[in-house]
């Protein structure tokens, strides 16, 4: 894997974050929402590891 397309990886992965975040808080109105940071938990973290090992094996 090129030094480009790794960070164009965690750029995405940054702004998917970002963006998810926004579209779950800002209807909530408060970050003291437990489902949504379970949800992004849930959503992001095996997304993340799945993105390290496919770094490494691809």
């Amino acid at each position: 894997m090129t030094k480009e397309l790794f960070y164009q990886a965690i750029w995405k992965f940054i702004l998917g974050v970002v963006v998810i975040g926004i579209l779950i808080f800002l209807p909530a109105v408060t970050f003291y929402y437990w489902n949504a940071w379970l949800f992004m938990g849930i959503l992001f973290i095996p997304m993340f590891f799945a993105g390290i090992v496919m770094m490494f094996v691809v």
